[in-house]
């Protein structure tokens, strides 16, 4: 989720597609040939010339210039250990983009069930790996990965996430990145039986007001039960905050994604449910009942400018059969949530976004995955459509649900715009992915 320190208002870029160009050119040389002089004895006879039979020519069509590629991979510094994801990026400028997530390595007794978080940072010209502290240490197959970052300045940055492992269940987890470094900072958590508490989002209007928001891993996937866990901070300290009262009633009411637009505008949404909206003193329900598995991202541009974007499940169809999920999308006008259906990426595939951004009214980023590739579709004002993004490995391998994933997308402006995610190498580990758009 990115930070809203200004709104964007930015003229859509047209998109444009990478091709390439050949030439041909035939060079073609021959030596000189000499006629030998007719005997004297002999009268030369003159030949009549072959009767002229006119050649057609063919003008070649014009060659269109190339192309500049909108979406490609940005090389990344070496990661450590032996797999490693990207969940969110976010920025405060073209100089300061941060992406983080979480790597797994062999722990002290050679398990390979330890994850670490892993923050990563691009200056303006490269990423690098930037040391980000665990949160749970102690024992083996310890968990420790961020979901989400938002960038408020180069020195005020927030990552959350959640930590388990060993006799310690699921723990909010939350950095503050000063401009140094990355110092974990004490977050609350709900009281038993609530067994979850991991953050999925974070959201910042400015560095006294930040929201960050979870449950259940996103990870974890639908029918895991939890209440939502929301939280507040004031420049000093988080505090929770009760969810909406008719909230309590519900089975699960955990939470994937925030954004926040005003201190009296908050928009949290989930799995399960209708989205929550903050008033200024208090949680409440409002809009529509989203579709289960629906919302994974939030992000807007003014409070009549919202997106949120996900996938609705599987339809059951005629005997025993299933339409696949499929992308979905809806949009907040200050007064209302209309859905809006994304173009379709073929014919009988899985599609699914995972993260959005906003750049105006008339321009929105959604990105995710397509089977076993990348999907990123774009907002016109009118209409999504998809545009041709990058695969970290375009060998697909057949036995994988997922090879290509992108889980979250930033705009620095309309033509500015990074996306990160995960992919699968040939040796069949996992391995972060970063894409960038820079079509002008």
């Amino acid at each position: 989720m990115r930070t809203k320190t200004q709104n964007l208002s930015i003229t859509l870029v047209l998109g444009c597609a990478a091709f390439s160009i050949g030439s041909t050119m035939a060079v073609m040389s021959a030596a000189e040939a000499q006629r030998p002089a007719a005997p004297q004895h002999r009268k030369a006879t003159r030949t009549p010339p072959p009767s002229h039979t006119p050649v057609a020519t063919v003008t070649p069509a014009p060659t269109p210039p190339p192309a500049p590629s909108c979406w490609a991979v940005v090389p990344i510094p070496p990661v450590p250990g032996f797999a490693a994801e990207l969940s969110s990026v976010s920025g405060s400028g073209p100089n300061d983009v941060w992406a983080v997530g979480y790597f797994d390595a062999l722990d002290a007794g050679g398990n390979s069930g330890s994850s670490h978080t892993l923050t990563l940072h691009w200056n303006g010209s490269s990423w690098s790996v930037i040391p980000s502290p665990d949160a749970n240490t102690a024992g083996t197959g310890v968990i420790n990965r961020l979901h989400g970052v938002a960038v408020i300045a180069p020195n005020d940055a927030w990552a959350v996430g959640y930590s388990t492992g060993g006799s310690q269940g699921y723990r909010t987890l939350t950095m503050h990145w000063d401009g140094a470094s990355w110092q974990i900072v004490p977050s609350p958590n709900l009281p038993l039986p609530n067994l979850y508490n991991a953050l999925n989002s974070v959201s910042a209007i400015s560095p006294n007001e930040v929201w960050a928001v979870g449950g259940v891993p996103k990870e974890l996937g639908n029918g895991v039960s939890s209440r939502a866990t929301l939280m507040r901070w004031d420049g000093t300290a988080w505090t929770l905050t009760p969810e909406p009262a008719e909230a309590v009633l519900w089975n699960s009411s955990s939470l994937n994604a925030v954004t926040a637009v005003a201190s009296n505008e908050v928009w949290a949404v989930g799995d399960l449910g209708r989205p929550f909206r903050w008033n200024g003193s208090a949680w409440t329900l409002s809009g529509p009942a989203f579709p289960s598995q629906f919302t994974k991202a939030l992000d807007h541009t003014a409070a009549s400018n919202i997106w949120a974007v996900g996938a609705a499940p599987p339809v059951a169809g005629s005997e025993g059969s299933s339409f696949p999920a499929s992308a979905t999308s809806a949009r907040f006008d200050g007064a209302a949530w209309t859905f809006s259906q994304p173009a379709l990426a073929g014919t009988n595939n899985t599609t699914a976004f995972r993260g959005v951004t906003a750049v105006s009214p008339s321009n929105a980023w959604a990105v995710g995955f397509v089977n076993q590739s990348t999907l990123v579709q774009r907002w016109n004002g009118t209409a999504w459509t998809v545009v041709g993004s990058a695969n970290g490995n375009p060998i697909l391998n057949a036995n994988r649900l997922v090879n290509n994933m992108l889980n979250s997308v930033h705009a620095n402006s309309a033509t500015d715009i990074w996306a990160v995610g995960t992919f699968i190498d040939s040796s069949d580990q996992q391995r972060i992915l970063i894409e960038r758009y820079t079509c002008q």
